[in-house]
């Protein structure tokens, strides 16, 4: 029953860790080119981003350290996991991606803040969104991939 609800609930939350970086991209790379000022609402944009990131990452850490089957526990468990297409993909790659997009998100945010010149500043969150979109558009199971997932649960 946890199992089931967590992933429920992180087939949903994906939907927030992909479309506010989508936003913030969208916002900082045009406000980048015409030098705007990084506003208050930037960096609501940019926390909410890293909120949406951080819970999706939790719970899917959560999945994968001893929920879910396909997790971690695969390990040692599965002889042959690494030359199984689907299970290297929920034991190994998703995740480690996962974990990649946000720590890269993170630190790239991070140097952003230091930086005193607001051009220079949405350039750095525009990077670090422009990652995040990429990674996760590589990695994220969609239907139709031999690992996929619906887009919503129960569709």
């Amino acid at each position: 029953m946890l199992y089931s609800a967590l992933l429920q609930f992180h087939s949903v939350w994906r939907w927030f860790a992909f479309v506010l970086p989508l936003v913030v991209l969208q916002r900082s790379a045009r406000a980048s080119l015409v030098r705007a000022p990084y506003a208050p609402i930037d960096r609501k944009l940019a926390l909410a981003t890293t909120i949406a990131l951080d819970v999706q990452l939790l719970v899917g850490l959560a999945l994968w350290c001893g929920v879910s089957p396909l997790g971690l526990l695969q390990f040692g468990a599965t002889p042959g996991l690494m030359k199984n297409a689907v299970l290297r993909y929920w034991a190994v790659e998703h995740g480690a991606m996962m974990v990649l997009a946000v720590g890269a998100f993170h630190g790239i945010s991070a140097s952003a803040k230091k930086l005193t010149d607001d051009g220079a500043k949405h350039k750095r969150v525009a990077i670090a969104c422009a990652v995040v979109v990429v990674l996760v558009l590589v990695n994220m199971p969609w239907p139709g991939r031999p690992f996929g997932r619906p887009l919503m649960p129960g569709m």
